[in-house]
């Protein structure tokens, strides 16, 4: 019974490693650097949300389940999001898409667009 245990995580195991090289591949970085994406991507999304938020010029308000994307080039994570409202003048709300750029070591945002 141990043994089947044992065997069974070793299998995960092996299949976590697969698929978490197989992403990295996908974002041409190495798995170091898709795993430190992977630690800091809710941290990147949750100020890269913040700073599109500052930019609305009436006001704004985020989406409790985040609708996002991110990929990594580097040491710099891009995050490409649906989850903010802005308003307008004449207070009607409506989503925004917005990109922006996280530095992983300096973690420091810049809102490269929003739609």
């Amino acid at each position: 019974m141990q043994a089947e245990r044992e065997a069974k995580a070793q299998a995960d195991a092996a299949r976590k490693l697969e698929a978490e090289n197989a992403a990295a591949a996908k974002m041409k970085v190495d798995l170091e650097t898709y795993r430190s994406g992977v630690s800091k991507s809710d941290l990147a999304h949750g100020k890269c949300q913040r700073a599109a938020m500052d930019l609305a010029q009436w006001g704004a308000t985020r989406d409790w389940a985040g609708n996002y994307k991110w990929l990594i080039k580097g040491k710099e994570i891009t995050i490409l999001g649906r989850d903010v409202q802005m308003k307008n003048g004449f207070n009607a709300e409506r989503y925004v898409s917005y990109s922006c750029k996280y530095n992983i070591d300096t973690e420091e945002t810049n809102v490269i667009s929003i739609d």
